[in-house]
């Protein structure tokens, strides 16, 4: 989890309560996390006490715990583009790029809560709601702004060199 590691502990924590969950490679850009569900692998962004740099373009679902908390948060990925409407980025001007969505302890995040005995139902629950039909256009979105990104940095790598060579 991230750069500083400090999250370590709360990804080891969701792998030993959520059966077939499995960390990924340091920095990958898939999420923290990966999960097995019906021979399908989804991935899981994981945060520790605050969602800051949430990239809700990912489309995946954020699971955070607070270390003084006994519950847990699931935002399910559509729920998460849903917060990114209007607001300012964290370390972008776009917010579905970056964001801090807060503290997991907010209230906000009151209905996302749930007790470790519930966490594999929840990240199985957030993940097939995600991918239905009725949030088809929030994942379409997603895949929009990832082709968006792409698309924004080749160019600037373009013009970077061009005027590299001038």
């Amino acid at each position: 989890m991230g750069i500083t590691n400090d999250g370590d502990s709360t990804e080891q924590e969701l792998v030993s309560l959520v059966p077939n969950t499995y960390m990924m490679p340091k920095n990958s850009p898939l999420g923290d996390l990966k999960i097995i569900i019906d021979n399908q692998t989804h991935h899981i962004e994981v945060k520790k006490a605050t969602l800051n740099q949430s990239r809700v373009y990912k489309y995946i679902t954020i699971v955070a715990k607070d270390p003084r908390a006994e519950y847990w948060v699931v935002i399910p990925a559509y729920e998460a583009m849903k917060m990114a409407i209007g607001r300012k980025g964290q370390h972008s001007n776009n917010p579905f790029e970056c964001m801090s969505l807060g503290k997991a302890t907010a209230k906000k995040f009151e209905k996302f809560r749930c007790k470790p005995e519930e966490l594999e139902l929840r990240i199985k629950k957030a993940i097939e709601e995600s991918n239905s039909p009725k949030f088809i256009k929030f994942a379409n979105f997603a895949q929009e702004i990832r082709n968006d990104i792409l698309i924004l940095a080749e160019n600037h790598q373009t013009k970077a060199k061009l005027l590299a060579t001038l």
